[in-house]
Order: structure tokens, then C-alpha cells, then sequence
């Protein structure tokens, strides 16, 4: 009997400009990544050294040191094909840009409340 071994999630904290970014993930995919906006007491002293975590740390590294403007990462499935298109338009707003959830709905065929509640359930 071969018995499967699941990656257990694992945590890393990253101190940036903006406060604590607080990543959560798996060797395959990050799930949920926070931005506390405040130091957090328990800062990491060890960084995770392989994997999707890792990967997530060095490109957040990296856009704080000014040398990334775009994130190329395994994140989690959105829940729905829907939620996955959702989650492509916000996305695609570019570097240095905003956009209101009334400008996203019009241009992705969705409404402004829809795109808002989007955005607060995102764990990206």
C-alpha cells in the first residue's frame, strides 16, 4: 500500500516597506498571502530556502527593490471559473495604475459590486 504524503502549508514572513507581508503556501503553490501593514513581532529569522515560498519571498524581494514590476507565481485555483476571470482582470491592471471596481466591471462584463466583493475575498 503506497500512502500519499501532502506537503504540510507552511509560513514565511517578509519584512518590506509597507509593513509584514505574511505568505502562506505549499512547495507547489502559495494560498494566501497578507499584508499587515505593520511590523509583526514574530519576524522570521529563516527564510524558506526552496520551493513556491521561496520563489514568492525573492520575487517580493525583488519588486521592493525596484527590479520587479510583475509576479509570475503558482497561486491557488480560484473557486470558480468565474472567480478565475475576476481575478485575471484585476490582475491586469498594470504597474504604477489604479482602477476602481466600477472601471474593471465595465471593461470585464461584470458589476461593480460583484468586482468589489471579488477583491475583498481575494487571498492575494
Amino acid at each position: 500500500m503506497i500512502i500519499a504524503m501532502t506537503y504540510a502549508p507552511k509560513r514565511a514572513l517578509v519584512a518590506t516597506p509597507i509593513g509584514t507581508v505574511e505568505i502562506w503556501g505549499s512547495a507547489t503553490q502559495i494560498d494566501r498571502i497578507i499584508v499587515h501593514g505593520h511590523a509583526v513581532a514574530e519576524q522570521a529569522s529563516e527564510r524558506p530556502q526552496n520551493g513556491a515560498l521561496a520563489e514568492c519571498v525573492a520575487q517580493i524581494d525583488a519588486y521592493f527593490a525596484g527590479t520587479r514590476q510583475a509576479f509570475d507565481l503558482p497561486l491557488a485555483p480560484a473557486r470558480s471559473p468565474r472567480g478565475a476571470a475576476l481575478r485575471a482582470a484585476i490582475s491586469a491592471v498594470p504597474y504604477g495604475s489604479t482602477a476602481s471596481y466600477g472601471q474593471l466591471a465595465r471593461a470585464h462584463d461584470s458589476g461593480a459590486r460583484a468586482m468589489g466583493q471579488v477583491c475583498a475575498r481575494n487571498p492575494f
